[in-house]
This record gives structure tokens, C-alpha cells and sequence, in this order.
């Protein structure tokens, strides 16, 4: 493969991991645009003390299982935690459900740009920048997702299928992370 076409598959590489940087700012904004009431600002603690726990410990675990099987695991957690909080029943589900996918996503938000600026040698500056750039698209989708659904009257779909959303970019990530070369660290 000569530079450019390995330029090219590392710019492809680094931009299907950030499905990785969408879903994070996804799951971390849905809460604001669907469950604005004061009654789940818990909810959201919870989902931020499972993003910070995971995220602090995904360094290592991701040194020791590899970047691919850490993307997985961390996306598999966001899928589980997106599944409980779409179907929940009660409170009590809902808040773990929240902080299920915290565990997923604070590892997505720190492996995806580590992961990223591996995969491309040659620029990784640039790379990671796609990261924030990715970022930000996530929190614009999820915001203009959360207004038009805003004025659904059709009752839990108000809500409800903007959680569902979230399983867009990350359910492509944990399928697709398989199709892509191992970090070379």
C-alpha cells in the first residue's frame, strides 16, 4: 500500500471512530433535550460518575485488552445502558441504566482520539481534531433531535425515540470496530 492510499485508510479509519465522538456527545446531551425536570438531575449525576469511573480506568484497560476490544466493550455498555433507559420501568432502572452507559461512553470519549491519533501516523494532530469536530456535530444532531421531538404528542415517544437514537452510531461502531486494523501501538 503506497503513502497515500495508507493516508487515505487512516483518514477513513480515524473518521469511522468518530461515530465514537458522536455518540458521546449524543448520550451526554440527550438527558438535557428529552428530561429537562429538575426530578433527574440524579440521573444525570450518576451517568457523569460512570463516565468519570470508566474514563479514568480506560487507559489501562485498553493497554491491556487492545483499542479495538476497548471501542467494543465501551460501546456494547452504551448499547445495554440505551436499551434499559428506553424500556425502563421504574426510577431505580432508569438511574442504573444511566450510569450503565456512563461506563461505556467515559471509556469511548477516552479511547476513540487515542485510538485515532494511532491509526494515523502522519498526521495525528489533525486526526484527533475530528474528535471535537465530531463532538460538536454529536450535540447538534441530539439538540435539533430533542426540539423536533419536543412537540411529539404521542406519549413516551417524546422521549423515547430520541433515546432510541442514540443506538445509531454506536451500534455501527461495535459492528464495524472488527473491520479496522488494531491500534500498531
Amino acid at each position: 500500500m503506497g503513502n497515500h492510499s495508507r493516508s487515505l485508510f487512516s483518514t477513513w479509519v480515524a473518521l469511522f471512530l468518530s461515530l465514537g465522538s458522536i455518540a458521546c456527545a449524543y448520550v451526554t446531551v440527550i438527558t438535557a433535550t428529552t428530561l429537562a425536570q429538575p426530578s433527574f438531575i440524579a440521573v444525570n449525576g450518576v451517568y457523569v460518575s460512570g463516565a468519570l469511573l470508566r474514563g479514568l480506568l480506560s487507559s489501562q484497560s485498553s493497554d491491556i485488552l487492545g483499542r479495538r476490544i476497548s471501542v467494543f466493550i465501551s460501546a456494547a455498555l452504551s448499547l445495554l445502558g440505551g436499551a434499559l433507559q428506553v424500556e425502563f420501568v421504574h426510577i431505580a432502572m432508569f438511574i442504573a441504566a444511566r450510569l450503565v452507559e456512563g461506563l461505556g461512553i467515559g471509556s469511548l470519549f477516552a479511547v476513540t482520539p487515542l485510538f485515532q491519533s494511532e491509526v494515523s501516523p502522519q498526521a495525528p494532530g489533525l486526526i484527533v481534531g475530528l474528535h471535537g469536530i465530531f463532538i460538536s456535530l454529536g450535540t447538534i444532531l441530539c439538540d435539533w433531535i430533542g426540539f423536533g421531538f419536543y412537540f411529539v404528542n404521542a406519549g413516551g415517544s417524546q422521549w423515547r425515540i430520541p433515546l432510541a437514537i442514540q443506538y445509531v452510531p454506536t451500534l455501527i461502531l461495535a459492528c464495524g470496530v472488527w473491520f479496522i486494523p488494531e491500534s500498531p501501538r
